[in-house]
């Protein structure tokens, strides 16, 4: 019971000091749309979306954990469906056709846990993503085991209420 009762008091204390620790920071970021906020009001990530609403993934990226986004746009899934599916295939094609376990690995692959700004992303040689793998980075671009993607360079750092997004050219593969 006192090791219960210690919990408790620790769990309190802590609660009471987290306000006190940047809470300018905290109201700033309140205010900012989510993750799949952004990509969802903007036209240019619906396959993204589409995707991430197959694979179940909207309320773990639109919680409260921060995280790193490497977004691609409908274009890099074009591309990606034509070299996966063939020659005129969409990306919208290429979520229907692959099965969620997939989806969600090749979706993980552009998730890092916490938020990395540019500098951060760019200044180090490699970085862990949520389904396990590393992405190596090379100068501007992100090197996975099978693709590669240069950041956009006027949209990087994104900011969102639960991470930051950067958008690259094309889907990495696992």
């Amino acid at each position: 019971m006192k090791i219960l009762t210690n919990i408790i008091y620790a769990a309190a204390a802590a609660l009471l000091v987290v306000p006190a620790i940047g809470s300018t920071a905290l109201a700033q970021r309140a205010d900012d749309p989510t993750i799949v906020g952004i990509a969802s009001d903007n036209d240019a990530f619906s396959t993204l979306v589409a995707a991430v609403v197959k694979a179940d993934l909207v309320e773990t990226l639109d919680g409260r954990r921060q995280f790193t986004v490497f977004a691609p746009t409908n274009d890099a899934f074009d591309a990606a469906a034509e070299t996966v599916l063939g020659e005129g295939s969409t990306g919208t094609e290429l979520v229907e056709a692959l099965d969620v376990e997939t989806l969600t690995g090749i979706l993980f692959y552009h998730v890092v846990p916490g938020e990395r700004k540019s500098e951060s992303v760019l200044s180090a040689k490699r970085i862990r993503t949520v389904n396990g793998a590393f992405l190596k980075v090379d100068g501007t671009t992100l090197v996975g085991n099978e693709s590669s993607a240069g950041l956009v360079v006027d949209l990087v750092d994104i900011p969102a209420r639960n991470g930051v997004i950067h958008v690259i050219d094309f889907v990495l593969l696992p």
